[in-house]
């Protein structure tokens, strides 16, 4: 036999014996579990369960620059608003020049 022809069955053979030691039509028993299902697996598995780190932090962390924060120095009173400018009533449009058509328009005999 050639080597080519040695090569491709032993390739056939070690995919069927690799397909074979697989059992078919078993169910898997968690495809997407839940965090309660996960929970429940560690505890099941002897592990030890998770404790809870809180919910989500609402609040921001800002990096201190060194300067006072506001509320240690009162801030200057505002300054007043200026009045908004009056409102400037737009030019009407020009009127529209009809100018007539020199040449008849022809119209092609498919859209008669």
């Amino acid at each position: 036999m050639t080597l080519l022809r040695l090569l491709s069955v032993f390739i056939g053979v070690s995919a069927l014996s690799s397909l074979s030691s697989c059992s078919m039509g078993g169910s898997a028993d968690v495809v997407n579990p839940t965090v309660t299902q996960m929970d429940q697996l560690d505890v099941q598995w002897g592990l030890s369960p998770r404790k809870s780190k809180g919910g989500p932090r609402r609040t921001f962390q800002y990096m201190d620059t060194g300067t006072p924060s506001a509320a240690a120095a009162p801030s200057p009173a505002p300054a007043p608003a200026a009045a908004a400018p009056a409102m400037i009533a737009p030019e009407p449009p020009a009127p529209a020049v009809v100018t007539p058509q020199s040449a008849p328009v022809t119209v092609p005999s498919t859209l008669r």
